[in-house]
Protein backbone atom coordinates (compact mmCIF):
# COMPACT_ATOMS: atom_id res chain seq x y z
CA UNK A 1 0.00 0.00 0.00
CA UNK A 2 1.44 3.39 -0.98
CA UNK A 3 2.08 5.91 1.77
CA UNK A 4 2.46 9.62 1.11
CA UNK A 5 5.17 11.16 3.25
CA UNK A 6 5.51 14.85 4.02
CA UNK A 7 8.63 14.95 1.84
CA UNK A 8 6.60 14.34 -1.33
CA UNK A 9 7.55 10.69 -1.81
CA UNK A 10 4.87 8.18 -2.72
CA UNK A 11 6.52 5.19 -1.08
CA UNK A 12 6.04 1.79 -2.71
CA UNK A 13 7.39 -1.32 -0.99
CA UNK A 14 8.69 -4.27 -2.98
CA UNK A 15 11.36 -6.87 -2.31
CA UNK A 16 14.77 -6.39 -3.88
CA UNK A 17 15.31 -9.02 -6.57
CA UNK A 18 19.07 -8.51 -6.44
CA UNK A 19 21.68 -7.03 -4.10
CA UNK A 20 21.28 -3.25 -4.22
CA UNK A 21 23.18 -2.55 -1.00
CA UNK A 22 26.01 -0.57 -2.64
CA UNK A 23 25.61 3.14 -1.90
CA UNK A 24 26.04 4.00 -5.59
CA UNK A 25 22.77 2.17 -6.43
CA UNK A 26 20.57 4.40 -4.26
CA UNK A 27 18.64 7.03 -6.27
CA UNK A 28 18.64 5.04 -9.51
CA UNK A 29 15.68 3.86 -11.59
CA UNK A 30 14.21 0.43 -10.85
CA UNK A 31 12.03 -1.95 -12.89
CA UNK A 32 10.04 -5.05 -12.05
CA UNK A 33 12.00 -8.29 -12.15
CA UNK A 34 10.71 -11.48 -13.71
CA UNK A 35 9.70 -12.61 -10.20
CA UNK A 36 6.45 -11.31 -8.73
CA UNK A 37 6.71 -8.38 -6.30
CA UNK A 38 10.45 -7.92 -6.81
CA UNK A 39 12.40 -5.03 -8.29
CA UNK A 40 15.82 -4.81 -9.92
CA UNK A 41 17.99 -2.00 -11.18
CA UNK A 42 16.71 -0.68 -14.52
CA UNK A 43 19.36 -0.92 -17.20
CA UNK A 44 17.99 1.17 -20.03
CA UNK A 45 18.36 -1.44 -22.78
CA UNK A 46 17.14 -4.72 -21.32
CA UNK A 47 14.93 -3.23 -18.58
CA UNK A 48 13.96 0.13 -20.10
CA UNK A 49 10.61 0.70 -18.37
CA UNK A 50 11.31 1.93 -14.84
CA UNK A 51 8.40 2.73 -12.58
CA UNK A 52 10.25 4.52 -9.79
CA UNK A 53 13.49 5.47 -8.06
CA UNK A 54 15.21 3.44 -5.32
CA UNK A 55 15.31 5.31 -1.97
CA UNK A 56 17.31 2.87 0.18
CA UNK A 57 20.08 0.28 -0.22
CA UNK A 58 18.54 -3.18 0.32
CA UNK A 59 20.22 -6.57 0.02
CA UNK A 60 18.48 -9.18 -2.10
CA UNK A 61 15.18 -10.18 -0.48
CA UNK A 62 14.98 -7.09 1.72
CA UNK A 63 12.37 -4.36 1.32
CA UNK A 64 13.20 -1.83 -1.39
CA UNK A 65 11.59 1.57 -0.83
CA UNK A 66 10.62 3.14 -4.15
CA UNK A 67 9.62 6.72 -4.95
CA UNK A 68 6.78 6.04 -7.36
CA UNK A 69 5.05 8.14 -10.03
CA UNK A 70 3.95 11.54 -8.78
CA UNK A 71 6.80 11.73 -6.26
CA UNK A 72 9.64 14.14 -5.81
CA UNK A 73 12.94 12.31 -5.40
CA UNK A 74 16.66 12.50 -5.84
CA UNK A 75 18.09 10.80 -8.94
CA UNK A 76 21.61 10.00 -10.06
CA UNK A 77 22.11 11.59 -13.47
CA UNK A 78 24.85 11.96 -16.03
CA UNK A 79 25.18 14.89 -18.42
CA UNK A 80 27.82 13.34 -20.66
CA UNK A 81 26.89 14.87 -24.00
CA UNK A 82 24.73 17.87 -23.15
CA UNK A 83 23.36 20.03 -20.37
CA UNK A 84 20.45 18.80 -18.28
CA UNK A 85 18.31 21.90 -17.77
CA UNK A 86 15.74 22.62 -15.10
CA UNK A 87 12.46 21.22 -16.43
CA UNK A 88 14.32 18.93 -18.82
CA UNK A 89 13.00 15.45 -19.44
CA UNK A 90 15.09 12.46 -18.38
CA UNK A 91 15.00 8.82 -19.41
CA UNK A 92 16.54 5.73 -17.87
CA UNK A 93 19.99 5.32 -19.32
CA UNK A 94 22.46 2.51 -18.77
CA UNK A 95 22.90 1.31 -15.19
CA UNK A 96 19.70 3.03 -14.05
CA UNK A 97 20.97 6.61 -14.17
CA UNK A 98 18.95 9.48 -15.59
CA UNK A 99 20.08 10.96 -18.88
CA UNK A 100 18.76 13.89 -20.91
CA UNK A 101 16.08 12.82 -23.35
CA UNK A 102 17.32 13.62 -26.85
CA UNK A 103 15.33 11.13 -28.92
CA UNK A 104 11.86 12.03 -30.13
CA UNK A 105 10.88 8.36 -29.79
CA UNK A 106 12.03 7.89 -26.16
CA UNK A 107 9.72 8.00 -23.14
CA UNK A 108 10.56 10.35 -20.30
CA UNK A 109 10.72 8.85 -16.82
CA UNK A 110 11.43 11.99 -14.76
CA UNK A 111 11.61 15.78 -15.00
CA UNK A 112 14.73 17.56 -13.73
CA UNK A 113 14.14 20.15 -11.02
CA UNK A 114 17.82 21.19 -11.04
CA UNK A 115 20.36 21.76 -13.80
CA UNK A 116 23.61 19.85 -14.42
CA UNK A 117 26.13 21.35 -16.83
CA UNK A 118 28.34 18.27 -17.21
CA UNK A 119 29.40 15.10 -15.46
CA UNK A 120 27.42 13.11 -12.94
CA UNK A 121 25.37 14.39 -10.02
CA UNK A 122 22.45 13.64 -7.75
CA UNK A 123 19.59 16.06 -8.42
CA UNK A 124 15.97 16.59 -7.41
CA UNK A 125 13.42 15.28 -9.92
CA UNK A 126 9.71 14.71 -10.34
CA UNK A 127 8.95 11.05 -11.13
CA UNK A 128 6.66 10.71 -14.15
CA UNK A 129 4.16 7.89 -14.70
CA UNK A 130 5.41 5.20 -17.14
CA UNK A 131 4.71 6.26 -20.72
CA UNK A 132 3.46 9.70 -19.71
CA UNK A 133 5.56 11.76 -22.12
CA UNK A 134 7.13 10.70 -25.39
CA UNK A 135 8.12 12.17 -28.70
CA UNK A 136 9.37 15.49 -27.36
CA UNK A 137 13.08 15.80 -26.77
CA UNK A 138 14.07 18.39 -24.18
Amino acid sequence: MAKVHSNGVVSLAFLAGEDMSASAVRYKFVSFSSSADKVVLATGGSLPAPFGILQNSPCSGEEAEIAGPGSYSKLRVIASTSLIGTGGLLYCGSAGVGERQTSASAYAHAMALEAVASGSAIIEVYVLPPGAISGAAS
